[in-house]
Protein backbone atom coordinates (compact mmCIF):
# COMPACT_ATOMS: atom_id res chain seq x y z
CA UNK A 1 0.00 0.00 0.00
CA UNK A 2 1.06 3.54 -1.04
CA UNK A 3 -0.12 6.06 1.47
CA UNK A 4 -0.34 9.65 -0.23
CA UNK A 5 -0.19 13.13 2.50
CA UNK A 6 -2.59 14.99 0.24
CA UNK A 7 -2.61 19.19 0.63
CA UNK A 8 -5.71 18.97 3.31
CA UNK A 9 -4.31 15.94 5.32
CA UNK A 10 -0.72 17.80 5.33
CA UNK A 11 -1.85 20.81 6.33
CA UNK A 12 -4.19 19.14 9.23
CA UNK A 13 -0.56 17.99 10.58
CA UNK A 14 0.64 21.33 10.33
CA UNK A 15 -2.00 22.93 12.42
CA UNK A 16 -1.63 19.76 15.30
CA UNK A 17 1.81 20.08 14.74
CA UNK A 18 1.05 23.96 15.80
CA UNK A 19 -1.89 23.37 18.37
CA UNK A 20 0.47 21.16 20.46
CA UNK A 21 3.72 23.57 19.85
CA UNK A 22 1.21 26.44 21.73
CA UNK A 23 -0.37 24.68 24.49
CA UNK A 24 2.44 21.51 25.54
CA UNK A 25 5.50 23.00 23.57
CA UNK A 26 7.93 21.86 20.96
CA UNK A 27 8.94 18.64 22.64
CA UNK A 28 5.45 17.02 22.81
CA UNK A 29 4.68 18.88 19.52
CA UNK A 30 7.34 16.30 17.60
CA UNK A 31 6.10 13.60 19.83
CA UNK A 32 2.83 13.84 18.80
CA UNK A 33 4.03 14.19 14.72
CA UNK A 34 6.36 11.48 15.07
CA UNK A 35 3.78 9.46 16.29
CA UNK A 36 1.28 10.00 13.29
CA UNK A 37 4.16 9.11 10.87
CA UNK A 38 4.84 6.10 12.45
CA UNK A 39 1.23 5.29 12.80
CA UNK A 40 0.84 5.93 8.47
CA UNK A 41 4.37 3.32 8.33
CA UNK A 42 2.11 1.13 10.28
CA UNK A 43 -0.35 0.78 7.39
CA UNK A 44 2.04 0.37 4.67
CA UNK A 45 3.47 -2.83 7.03
CA UNK A 46 -0.29 -4.31 8.01
CA UNK A 47 -1.63 -3.74 4.14
CA UNK A 48 0.61 -6.70 3.29
CA UNK A 49 -1.77 -8.99 5.53
CA UNK A 50 -5.34 -8.37 3.79
CA UNK A 51 -7.50 -11.24 4.46
CA UNK A 52 -9.16 -13.27 1.50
Amino acid sequence: MKVIWTDFSSGMLTGIYQYYKEKAGHTISKKIKSEIFTATKQLKKTSNFRAN
